[in-house]
């Protein structure tokens, strides 16, 4: 016995497919500091959460890179993807050529992570880059990844803000020279609406660059309209791009299983 799908039955299981996959985007956490340890276990009782530890920071002393180490490489037993950040510091340096010096110094620390027993698999380079230096910076990414460089073979993100992605070259410098990005809507002070979440997402979008976004589970002190909180509601537009890759909560120590069930929600 056989049967023949008609061609617009064949769409609509095709669609279904995708939509399932894309309903089980993941969902991760930062773990900047010892104080992130316990929201990430409170949260993983309700469901698998990914950790993204905090390994490293880079910056500028003397006229040197220079690399300090933040949290121990197994701090989240079994994580893979770890951080290290980029100082503002490095901002005026860009004139001259960082590359072999960042190059150096994320060598170090890959190695000790690798000596710790961790293989850093994934690695996220965070940097608020000003826009006037994305192509150093893309440039810097690029040549970090070529055969022999400290983040050879290893599946690099940077983050990003709305400056960044919304940034017209931004998308010719970093396609294809990166794995994705996270874009970080989380305190800047802006909240959402649905006119900004439209436009964002159609950025992110025509970029065609894969991308997660990143969410923040506090509120400042002070601060009206949670705005943090309200960019939650973008997650199930988000997540119907064929470039959405997951959800990361930057959590400021703070528990934010509420802010889990609401994602789960509009899942």
């Amino acid at each position: 016995m056989s049967f023949r799908l008609e061609p617009a039955k064949i769409r609509g299981v095709l669609t279904s497919v995708l939509l399932l996959c894309l309903s089980q985007s993941p969902v991760g956490q930062w773990v900047w500091s010892r104080k992130d340890l316990a929201p990430l276990e409170a949260v993983r009782a309700r469901g698998p959460v990914e950790a993204a530890v905090q390994l490293a920071e880079l910056r500028l002393r003397g006229g040197a890179v220079d690399a300090q180490l933040r949290l121990p490489p197994g701090v989240v037993a079994g994580a893979t993807a770890f951080v290290i950040r980029f100082d503002d510091s490095l901002h005026a340096a860009w004139a001259a050529d960082l590359t072999p010096a960042l190059d150096s110094a994320l060598a170090r620390v890959l190695a000790l992570a690798v000596r710790a027993g961790v293989e850093p698999r994934v690695v996220q380079l965070d940097y608020d880059c000003p826009t006037r230096r994305l192509a150093d910076w893309a440039r810097a990414v690029a040549r970090l990844q070529e055969p022999g460089g400290a983040l050879a073979g290893r599946e690099v993100w940077v983050t990003t803000v709305p400056s960044t992605f919304l940034a017209p070259g931004f998308a010719a410098l970093f396609r294809g020279h990166v794995a994705g990005h996270v874009a970080q809507v989380f305190d800047t002070g802006t909240p959402w609406t649905p006119e900004r979440e439209a436009a964002w997402a159609r950025a992110l979008d025509d970029a065609k660059v894969p991308y997660a976004i990143g969410l923040g589970g506090f509120e400042r002190a002070g601060q009206p309209g949670a705005p943090n909180a309200s960019w939650v509601r973008a997650v199930p537009a988000l997540k119907t791009s064929a470039f959405f890759r997951g959800t990361w909560i930057f959590c400021g120590g703070q528990d934010w299983t509420g802010l889990a069930r609401a994602i789960e929600e509009d899942t």
